[in-house]
This record gives C-alpha cells, structure tokens and sequence, in this order.
C-alpha cells in the first residue's frame, strides 16, 4: 500500500493539523513535525511521479494550521513572529546549557544505565536505519523514513539530559516503533530485525527505569501501561477529573502562600518572580508583570537573558520582584541571566524578608553606566587573578565553539564547562557555567554563596569575602577555539567589607546556597 488520495485525505490531512497543534503546544515537537510533514509530501512527489500538486497543499494546510490556531488563542498575529523566533532560541540554546548531568546524579545513577544506556540507544538507532533500507515493504519504509525526524529528537530529548525522567521516554519510544512495525513487514528477515528491535527496546526501557519506578526493571512497561491508561479512562471522566485537578492544585498553592508582611507591601502593584516557583502569583492573588522567560534557568542565550534585561529596565517593568536564591543542575544562580541580574542590581533596592527578597522599584537607577576597566587572554585550568577593586567587578568571558563540535552538539551535546571560585576567607566553589550568556556579564569579586549575601550586597553594598582568583574548566579543550578572551568591568558603587561570626552550634560559611546559616555582622574599621 503506497501513498495515495485516500491515504492523503484520511491520514495525510490529520496529521498535518494535528503537528501544527504540536507546534504550540510544546515547540520543539515542532520542527521535527514539520520536517516529517516535508518527508510525507516529498514521499507523494516520488510515489506520484512528480505531482506536486498535493504536496505543495500539504505544506499549505500545515501553514494555515499553525496561524489559524494562534489567532483562534490569541487573536491577532502581533507576538507570533517573535514567538517562533524566541522560541528557537530556547530550543537551539538547551544543549549546551542543559545537557549532561551533574556529579550528585552521576553518582547516584545505576551502573548499568551509566554503562549501557548511549550504546543500547545507538544499537536501536541502527537497527531502525537497517530497516528503513532493507524493507520491501513501501507502507512501512515511508512510515520509517516519516518518523526519522521525531526518533532524532527522542534521542536529543532522551539523552541531553541523560537522567531518569527522560532515558526510559527514548527506549519507549523505540518500543512503540518496533510494534507498530509488526503489523506492516512481509518478510522473515524484516520480522526478526523488529523482534530484535522490540527485545533490546524492552530491556532498555527496564534497565533505564526500573530503578525509578519500583526497583525492578520487569515492571516498568506494565507501570507505564498502567499509568497510560488511567490517563486515557480520565478523558472519559472530564468533570470528575476537572474536580481532582483543581482539589490537588489548591494543596499545592497552599505552600506557595507568602508572609502577610510581603502581600501587605506588594498589595496590587505588578510583580515578577525569580528564578521560577509562579505558584505565588495564583496562591497569593499577585498582579504579575511576567518576564518574556519566566524561569530564569531557561535563559540559554544571551539574546534571551537580554530579552528579560528589556523587560526589567523597559516600560512595562514589574513594581516588585520577588527573588529566591535558587538554581538547577550546580549552577549559581548569577550564571542563569547574568544581564537581567545587572538591571535587577541597577533599578531596585533590595528587602530580606524570610526566606525571600523582595525587590522594589527605584525611582532613578543605582548608577549610569558600568566602566571597561581591561581585558585579556585566558585558558583553562589555570588560575586567573582577578583586578582588586572596591567596586562590584564584572566579568564578560567571550567564547568560540568549533563548527565540528557545534555539529556535535547538534545531534548529541557538549561537556559541561564550569567555574572554580577561590575567595579570600580561604573556601572556594564550584559551578557550572551556561555559556550562551557567559558575555552578558558576570558580578564575580563579590559573589555570593547565600541568599543572605545576596541581600547584603544588593541591600547594603556589603559583602562577605572577595573572589581572589578563578579557573576554568571543560573536559575536552579542543571544543573552544582557544583563547576565552575576558572583558573586565567595574559597576560605580563603592562596596564594603564585613566578617562574620557564627552563633555558637551554627556550622561556618559552606558554598551551597540551601544553607543559610545565622550571621551576626560587624563592620570592618
């Protein structure tokens, strides 16, 4: 059974509407679609013999898809262009700031998933290429050759990550592969290459979330198919399921209620909040000024952290930020959006109340404008002192990443780069960089390790211990085209110095911002 106007109108249509649906729903399901639609209709001009009538309507039906359901949301096309733009640069951007795992997941990740996991999805990858060239049989080859695309991106989605929410989806995805290709094979050997597919599909699924589940890998499909259908049986049940939503989603927000003090403050003026938990603005009934990325760790690039810097400094600024020293994957929080953190630093003064800042709006900036105080030249894995000033010192680092390994990072990922910070007090840290806004400028002399020092430099232009020196670090120095050439340049506000002494049975200073122990300050003379 080839491609034909039958095929066409029952399968061929739906499924081009139904990938321009995906396309808002999630984005990056959508260029993988829209290529499997282009595959679908390059596939008719073959088997039609150069008819590209319906293969050009294809397209068409997809295009019109995709605007008819933005304007039946939204209504007008005025965000639709920067929507598609900005949103590919969150998806070209999660590679390299989102890929690989952290040493704590390294750690705790199963021997066999650690061991087995890239080869077993290569194996699978093969055997579906074997497929796509050995098959006689022309409805399974165009169905191969359609779902290419979607397998690429369940491999980058599965393993950019690598973690345990996102290994078993890939496997699973196989799975499903290798069973709908029983029913379409004419041959011996095409049956016994998908059997092979389904058996090291299945294992892998096991191996990759067996320990996620129930610690027995033989019961992972049957938990995923349980699970699956209950959430098919509750589409069933719409008003029942609305009530069960709604009952967990109040005992969720129940947690995200704020201090009577910081609702008092806010009352009905905007607010924003940083870096992500938005279940404040419906638990607490806010006005929210949303930033256009409003989880600060999804800021990959710098055209996206200066899309947020836009919003913080422009006209539709929020009155308060409701700030939280937090961040993903060892990151430290400065890192996630560098450039917003600098106008945040620049345009609002800082209250600690609890376990939250709250940022208010100044009426006139901290300063003017920051000062280039040099540059130079450096590599990895050495120390770089850093200028003495006693002022907030940035540090912009440019980078250039080969046009192989960007390739690589394209179909795969990139090592993490990440930085070692040594201070004067003698302790020292290290956090994983993003390197699609390292340029966008880094407050470094006077970084903070705590929510606490967050508030004291920002509140009281105070700090607790200077950075003495740095040290880059990546596994592969062959990915960077040597050398990182650093920018140093200095905010116009004279900082000070302050030590601090530990209430008697509180541990000393650690770098890990969950821990905030009791400061009693003292200024220095």
């Amino acid at each position: 059974m080839s491609i034909n106007n039958k095929h066409w109108v029952l399968i061929g249509i739906p499924i081009t509407i139904l990938a321009a649906f995906g396309l808002l729903i999630k984005f990056s399901l959508g260029p993988p679609l829209f290529l499997s639609i282009i595959v679908y209709a390059l596939l008719w001009i073959v088997q039609s013999k150069n008819n590209w009538k319906i293969a050009v309507i294809t397209i068409l039906i997809y295009i019109i898809s995709v605007i008819t359901f933005w304007l039946i949301v939204y209504g007008n096309l005025h965000a639709f262009f920067p929507f598609l733009y900005y949103s590919w640069e969150i998806t070209s951007g999660f590679s390299t700031a989102m890929g690989g795992l952290s040493i704590k997941d390294v750690i705790n990740l199963p021997v066999l998933i650690r061991i087995w996991d890239l080869p077993l999805a290569l194996i699978c990858i093969s055997i579906f290429l074997v497929m796509v060239f050995i098959t006689k049989t022309g409805t399974l080859r165009n169905a191969l050759l359609i779902l290419a695309f979607p397998v690429f991106v369940s491999f980058k989605h599965g393993f950019v990550r690598e973690d345990f929410g996102h290994i078993p989806l890939f496997f699973s995805f196989f799975l499903m592969i290798a069973a709908l290709s029983i029913f379409y094979i004419s041959t011996k050997e095409e049956k016994k290459i998908a059997n092979i597919l389904i058996i090291i599909a299945v294992f892998s699924t096991g191996v990759a979330g067996g320990q996620l589940f129930d610690k027995k890998a033989i019961y992972v499909p049957l938990k995923m198919f349980y699970e699956g259908s209950s959430a098919i049986g509750s589409l069933f049940h719409w008003s029942k399921t609305l009530h069960e939503v709604d009952r967990l989603g109040n005992i969720n927000l129940e947690k995200d209620k704020l201090p009577s003090n910081i609702q008092q403050q806010i009352k009905q003026n905007s607010v924003d909040v940083i870096p992500w938990e938005i279940g404040y603005i419906q638990a607490n009934h806010l006005n929210w000024a949303p930033s256009p990325i409003f989880q600060a760790y999804s800021a990959y690039t710098s055209k996206l952290d200066n899309l947020n810097a836009q919003h913080i400094s422009g006209m539709h600024f929020p009155e308060y930020i409701i700030y939280q020293f937090e961040s993903i994957d060892n990151r430290h929080p400065f890192f996630d959006e560098p450039e917003t953190l600098l106008e945040i630093y620049k345009w609002y003064n800082a209250n600690k109340i609890g376990d939250w800042i709250l940022f208010s709006r100044r009426a006139k900036p901290r300063y003017d404008r920051v000062t280039l105080l040099g540059s130079e030249k450096a590599g990895f894995n050495k120390p770089i002192v850093l200028p003495d000033v006693n002022t907030p010192l940035v540090m912009k680092v440019h980078v250039r990443i080969g046009i192989f390994w960007k390739l690589v990072n394209l179909v795969y990922r990139l090592p993490t780069f990440t930085l070692m910070v040594h201070f004067n007090n003698g302790e020292s840290g290290v956090w994983r960089l993003v390197p699609g806004t390292m340029e966008d400028g880094i407050i470094i002399n006077v970084l903070p390790t705590s929510l606490n020092e967050t508030y004291l430099l920002f509140g009281e232009n105070k700090y607790v211990s200077k950075v003495k020196d740095i040290e880059f670090f990546i596994s592969n120095h062959n990915i960077i085209t040597p050398p990182l050439t650093i920018g140093w340049l200095t905010i116009p506000i004279k900082i000070f110095s302050t030590f601090l002494i530990f209430a008697e049975g509180n541990s000393p200073l650690t770098i890990d911002w969950f821990t905030i122990p009791i400061k009693i300050e003292k200024q220095n003379k």
